[in-house]
């Protein structure tokens, strides 16, 4: 492999509209390489539909804990 690479990659997409709003921008300014899509947050579905929109590269955010999520239910009640 010749030269160096930098990944810079967005945490925590699909928290919500304001994180995704920022991981747009940052992606449309080319600032960003990557990102990684918290799946069971309430601004999922709109971070993906983003993601297929504007092509950008997602890989996953594994989410094993709710601890600091607010509301966000991580399995169905029962």
């Amino acid at each position: 492999m010749s030269g160096r690479y930098l990944i810079i990659n967005a945490d925590d997409f699909g928290m919500c509209t304001e994180t995704n709003q920022a991981v747009l921008k940052l992606f449309q300014e080319g600032r960003l390489t990557s990102t990684s899509l918290m799946a069971p947050c309430p601004g999922a579905e709109e971070a993906a539909q983003m993601a297929k929109t504007y092509g950008f590269s997602v890989g996953l955010h594994i989410t094993l804990s709710s601890a600091g999520l607010g509301q966000v239910q991580l399995r169905p009640n029962g």
